[in-house]
């Protein structure tokens, strides 16, 4: 519930000020609302740096969206496939969504990229080299030689199992 002050005032209340008033069972710092698990569990530069981000590059972030296919109850009912493909079937593209994962993970002290197969390759290998570290492939079941560590998972459709090198 919003305070009269806030309605009054209208943007004069900062976004904090409303989360405080929104969460009565809960003491929420309006100036760290931020740092709150529903809220990102990020420090204020981080969320800052996020935004402006996505401010900064909005035209770009546009033009990737603008190649996503959607298709719904695909590979079964209820399951909506989003397929990226269409990005790296354009250099620009492609290129432009690489440079923005860079920008965002570099300087982040990250030492190696993890793919999933197969659609996970296209991106880590490209990021990774952009950002000259290693890039280490989880595949799945019966396509990786010697010793090896699997997992196995729920998907929204079904179980899965992926496989890494033990000496990866």
């Amino acid at each position: 519930k919003i305070s009269e002050s806030v309605i009054e005032n209208g943007y004069s209340a900062t976004v904090g000020m409303a989360i405080q008033q929104s969460f009565v069972d809960r003491n929420i710092d309006p100036n760290d609302w931020h740092k709150e698990v529903e809220f990102g569990n990020v420090s204020r530069k981080q969320l800052l740096q996020d935004v402006l981000g996505k401010i900064l590059h909005d035209e770009e972030l546009q033009l990737l969206k603008s190649f996503v296919v959607t298709y719904p109850d695909f590979p079964k009912s209820g399951v909506t496939f989003a397929n990226f493909l269409p990005i790296v079937h354009d250099s620009q593209a492609f290129q432009v969504m690489i440079d923005l994962l860079a920008q965002r993970y570099e300087g982040k002290n990250i030492d190696v990229i993890v793919g999933l197969e197969s659609r996970g390759f296209i991106i880590g290998a490209a990021l990774a080299y952009k950002l000259g570290i290693s890039f280490i492939p989880i595949r799945k079941p019966g396509k990786l030689p010697g010793p090896i560590h699997s997992v196995a998972y729920q998907k929204e459709y079904g179980l899965n199992t992926l496989v890494i090198a033990k000496d990866s």
